[in-house]
C-alpha cells in the first residue's frame, strides 16, 4: 500500500515538473512570465464570490497627483507584477508586462462623498465584488483626497491571483518614501531542515487532510451550508483598537494575540447563535498560514505572489472567555507543530496543475460550504508609512472569500490602531452590523476585565 502510494506521489510529482518546464518553454518563446500554480488557482473565482481584497488607508491630506505619483513611482516602477496583466495560452494564465504609462491609468481620482468610515465601506459594497477586466493588471487604486478637511483616503483593490495578505504589506511598504524592513510585518523563522521534516509530513499526510477537508467538517449552522450566494457583499468596520492594549491583555493571560482574538470570535459567535436560539459547541473557521520564510531586506528581494496556504479548525462556541481561551491556546498549540497546512498546500498545486477546472471549481464549492467564515490576523506596518512626507493614521482590510464561504473576518493593526474589516454575502447573514457590535462588546468586556 505504501510503495503504491509513493509511486503515486512519484508521478504527481513528474507530472508537475514537465508541466512547468513546458510553461516555461512558452513563456520563454513568447516573451511571458509564468504564473505560479497557486497564483492561478485564485482564478477560479465565480461571479458570486470574486475573489478581490481591499485595503483602506487613511493618511494625512495629500493632493490626488501627489498620491497618483506616488502609487506609480513607488509601487508600480519597483514591483514587475504590479504593472502584468494576465494572457491565456492554449488555455493557461501567464503574466505579460505592460508600459507604467499603461499601469498608470489603474489610480482613480474618486469624487464621491466620501468623508466617514460608514461611507468608505459603503463604497467598498459597491467596487469589491465587481470584476476587474484582464486587459490591465488586476488591481486598482481608488483615491479620495479631500475625505476630510485633514486626511485622504486610499483603497487599494487587488484580484487575489496577484498575492496574498503579506505581499499587499510589502507592497504598502514599496509605496512609503523609504523601505524599512523593520517596519515590515514579522516572520516566522523556519530552519530548511525543518521545512524538509514538515514537507515530508505533509506528503504522508496528504490523504487525511484531503477526507478532513471533504468529510470530516460538516456540521450545518445558520452561516455556513447557505443553499446559494448572492453575490451582494456588505461590508463592517470595527472602531479602533489600540494594539498595545491587546498585547497587554494577552501577555498577561500568556497567550498570543491570535489566541485573544480568536477567542473573542469564539464569544461572539456563541452570542449571534444565542440570538438565533441555535446551539453549537464549534463552528469550522479557515485560516490563512504564511509559508514564506524570510523577511525582504530590500525592494529588489520583495516578491508578490501567494505563498500562504489553510488550517481548518474547530473554534470553540462558548459563553465564557476564560474557557474559550484555554481551549483555544492548547488548539493552536497543536497546530503550530501539524502538517495538515503543508499537505492542504499539497493538494492546492495538484488541483491547480492536474485536475480539470469544473472539477477543481466543485471541490472548493463543496470544501467551502462547511466553512462558517475565513479568518485572518494580518500584521501590518507597526509605524507609519509616508507618502510625500506624510504620515498614515490608520488602516483595514476587507476581502471576499473563495467558494461558498460567505463570510470573512479581517484583522489588520497598522500604526498602533486595530480593527476588524468584515465583508458578508447577504443571504448568509442579515445582520452583519449586529456581528460586529457584538464582537466589539465582547472584546471591550475582556479588555476591561484585564484592565481591573
Amino acid at each position: 500500500m505504501f510503495l503504491f502510494y509513493f509511486d503515486m506521489m512519484r508521478g504527481l510529482i513528474l507530472f508537475t515538473l514537465l508541466n512547468l518546464t513546458y510553461k516555461y518553454v512558452v513563456a520563454f518563446l513568447l516573451g511571458l512570465s509564468v504564473m505560479s500554480i497557486q497564483d492561478s488557482l485564485c482564478l477560479y473565482d465565480s461571479d458570486l464570490a470574486v475573489c478581490n481584497c481591499a485595503t483602506v488607508l487613511i493618511l494625512e491630506k495629500l493632493t490626488y497627483d501627489e498620491i497618483k505619483d506616488q502609487i506609480v513611482n513607488r509601487i508600480m516602477r519597483n514591483l514587475r507584477r504590479m504593472r502584468q496583466k494576465i494572457v491565456y495560452v492554449f488555455g493557461d494564465p501567464y503574466l505579460k508586462d505592460v508600459p507604467i504609462e499603461e499601469a498608470s491609468k489603474l489610480v482613480y481620482h474618486r469624487k464621491e462623498p466620501v468623508h466617514s468610515e460608514e461611507e468608505i465601506v459603503k463604497f467598498m459594497e459597491f467596487i469589491l465584488p465587481s470584476r476587474i477586466c484582464l486587459q490591465k493588471p488586476p488591481w486598482e487604486v481608488h483615491v479620495f483626497p479631500d475625505y476630510n478637511d485633514t486626511e485622504s483616503a486610499v483603497i487599494l483593490k487587488i484580484h487575489h491571483s496577484i498575492g496574498d495578505g503579506l505581499s499587499g504589506q510589502f507592497a504598502a511598504l514599496t509605496s512609503s518614501d523609504h523601505f524599512d524592513p523593520e517596519n515590515a510585518p514579522p516572520i516566522r523563522n523556519v530552519t530548511n531542515k525543518e521545512r524538509f521534516l514538515l514537507t515530508c509530513l505533509g506528503f504522508l499526510r496528504l490523504p487525511w487532510a484531503l477526507f478532513k477537508s471533504m468529510y470530516y467538517w460538516a456540521a450545518p449552522n445558520p452561516l455556513n451550508y447557505s443553499p446559494q450566494l448572492s453575490g451582494k457583499k456588505v461590508c463592517e468596520v470595527s472602531k479602533d483598537y489600540i494594539l498595545e492594549d491587546i498585547k497587554a491583555a494577552s501577555k498577561l493571560s500568556n497567550v498570543t494575540i491570535n489566541d485573544y482574538i480568536s477567542s473573542v470570535l469564539g464569544v461572539t459567535v456563541y452570542k449571534y447563535f444565542n440570538k438565533q436560539n441555535f446551539k453549537t459547541d464549534e463552528v469550522v473557521v479557515s485560516i490563512p498560514i504564511n509559508i514564506r520564510y524570510y523577511k525582504p531586506q530590500t525592494i529588489e528581494e520583495i516578491q508578490i505572489d501567494n505563498k500562504f496556504t489553510v488550517e481548518l479548525v474547530k473554534l470553540p462556541v462558548m459563553r465564557d472567555f476564560d474557557a474559550t481561551l484555554k481551549t483555544v491556546h492548547d488548539l493552536f498549540q497543536k497546530l503550530k507543530s501539524s502538517s495538515d497546512s503543508f499537505s492542504i498546500y499539497m493538494i492546492s498545486l495538484i488541483l491547480g496543475s492536474m485536475v480539470p477546472f469544473q472539477l477543481t471549481q466543485k471541490l472548493i464549492y463543496d470544501i467551502t460550504k462547511q466553512i462558517t467564515f475565513v479568518f485572518t490576523n494580518l500584521p501590518g506596518p507597526q509605524m507609519p508609512i509616508y507618502f510625500k512626507g506624510r504620515a498614515s493614521k490608520k488602516a483595514w482590510i476587507h476581502f471576499i472569500p473563495a467558494g461558498q464561504c460567505g463570510v470573512s473576518l479581517g484583522l489588520y493593526s497598522h500604526n498602533g490602531i486595530v480593527k476588524l474589516g468584515t465583508c458578508v454575502d447577504d443571504a448568509t447573514m442579515k445582520d452583519s452590523k449586529q456581528f460586529l457590535k457584538l464582537f466589539e462588546e465582547t472584546l471591550d468586556e475582556v479588555l476591561m476585565n484585564k484592565q481591573v
